[in-house]
């Protein structure tokens, strides 16, 4: 199993997921071409989106998110504080038999911009430096000055 993480926040992801499900339910409905259609709906929100080509499936705290084909592309997203990095959420998806892992993620990855991009979203990292303000002391106080003068004390 590989994981990416991104600097989109889940929020942004259920928003343009939300809209790409209900693309695809709409195409399923008023132009049915294959047989399968599957649409679940909880309080005005999709829950499950499932047609021949794609497949949204909404929980509480991840999306999964399927599309079929010989360019298809499968992944779970769900949000992600790391502690070693601004990322804000992770993207798992399966490496099948014959696929190269650095290959899917790079298939992923361009899907995701692609979809946030025609979207209108940017990444909102979840801190900026320059913002952190809160510090009790400022970073100057603590590095020395270059000509500052050391004294000894006497023994």
């Amino acid at each position: 199993m590989g994981t990416i993480r991104s600097k989109y926040s889940f929020e942004q992801f259920e928003e343009v997921l939300q809209k790409l499900a209900h693309k695809a339910a709409i195409e399923a409905v008023t132009k049915p071409k294959g047989r399968y259609v599957r649409i679940a709906i909880d309080n005005g929100r999709f829950t499950r989106v499932e047609t021949d080509e794609y497949m949204f499936v909404f929980y509480e705290n991840h999306v999964s998110f399927h599309k079929s084909g010989p360019d298809g592309l499968s992944f779970d997203v769900e949000e992600k504080l790391y502690s070693t990095s601004n990322d804000r959420s992770k993207i798992s998806f399966e490496v099948f038999l014959k696929e190269d892992t650095e290959k899917v993620k790079k298939r992923i990855s361009a899907f995701v911009e692609k979809i946030m991009a025609e979207a209108g979203m940017k990444p909102q990292p979840r801190f900026r430096l320059k913002n952190i303000g809160s510090f009790p002391r400022r970073l100057d106080s603590y590095i020395k000055p270059r000509n500052a003068k050391t004294w000894k004390r006497k023994p």
